[in-house]
């Protein structure tokens, strides 16, 4: 949970102060926060670059990178084009696999 506020800050101030304070900090955080720019295509809008099209910008808030865990590949076969020949792709993300001998017991 983000915690704007914290107790300390607010405690003993007069409800006006408080709600002042607080509108201020919120607004400054609006305001150093990125635009997103889009247009309305029927009923929804496209997000995207700023050009001539544009109708609509919103801010971004809270934007956090995640993190992704490397697939661990679940190999099965897929038919290629032909109809003849097969190779092997991942279950999950759908990337090519290529197969790698090693001796059994190998490391």
């Amino acid at each position: 949970m983000i915690r704007f506020f914290s107790p300390e800050e607010l405690y003993g101030m007069p409800t006006e102060e408080a709600a002042t304070f607080c509108n201020e900090r919120i607004n400054k955080l609006i305001k150093s926060s990125p635009f997103v720019y889009g247009y309305k295509e029927g009923t929804h809008i496209t997000w995207g670059y700023l050009d001539k099209t544009i109708t609509h910008c919103a801010r971004l808030m809270f934007i956090e990178e995640i993190k992704k865990e490397p697939c661990k590949h679940e190999p099965i076969l897929k038919q290629n084009e032909d109809g003849y020949n097969q190779r092997h792709i991942c279950k999950h993300c759908g990337v090519e696999l290529v197969t790698e001998w090693k001796e059994k017991g190998a490391k």
